[in-house]
C-alpha cells in the first residue's frame, strides 16, 4: 500500500513539472518599416514563458541581433523549423549578442526566454530586444 501512494505521489511529483516547463509562448510578427529593416522591442520575460518574434529574410542578408536583460535569452531558429528543432544560435551559451549572413531565404524566428532554473522560480525581467537586417 504504501508503495502505491509512493508511486502516486511520485507521478504526480513529474506530471506537475512537465506541465510547468511546458509554459506558453506568445508568437509576433514583425513587420519593418519601409525604408528600415529594424525594429527595437521591448517585452517582459517571466516564468516558463517565450516570446516568439517571426520575420522574413532573404539570403545573402546579415542579421544582427541584440539583447539588453539580466535575465533573458533567446535562441534563432532559420525557416523551415519549429521550436521543437535545435537552434542556429542559442543565446544562453554563446551570448546575447549575434550576426550572421543568411543562407536561406524565409521566416526566421527569435525565442526570447528566461532559463530554467530561473522560470522555476518564476523570475520577471525586463528585455529589449534589437533586431537589424542589412
Amino acid at each position: 500500500m504504501k508503495l502505491r501512494w509512493l508511486s502516486i505521489l511520485v507521478s504526480m511529483f513529474f506530471l506537475t513539472n512537465l506541465l510547468m516547463s511546458k509554459g506558453v509562448e506568445v508568437s509576433e510578427k514583425i513587420d519593418f518599416d519601409i525604408g528600415t529593416r529594424q525594429a527595437i522591442l521591448h517585452g517582459t520575460a517571466q516564468g516558463f514563458e517565450t516570446r516568439s518574434y517571426k520575420f522574413y529574410a532573404k539570403k545573402g542578408e546579415i542579421l544582427r541581433v541584440s539583447l539588453d536583460s539580466p535575465l533573458a535569452h533567446f535562441n534563432v531558429y532559420s525557416p523551415y523549423k519549429n521550436s521543437d528543432d535545435a537552434a542556429m544560435y542559442k543565446g544562453q551559451i554563446e551570448g546575447n549578442h549575434y550576426k550572421i549572413k543568411l543562407r536561406k531565404s524565409g521566416t526566421y524566428t527569435i525565442q526570447v526566454y528566461l532559463t530554467y532554473e530561473d522560470a522555476k522560480k518564476d523570475a520577471k525581467t525586463l528585455y529589449t530586444l534589437k533586431i537589424n537586417m542589412q
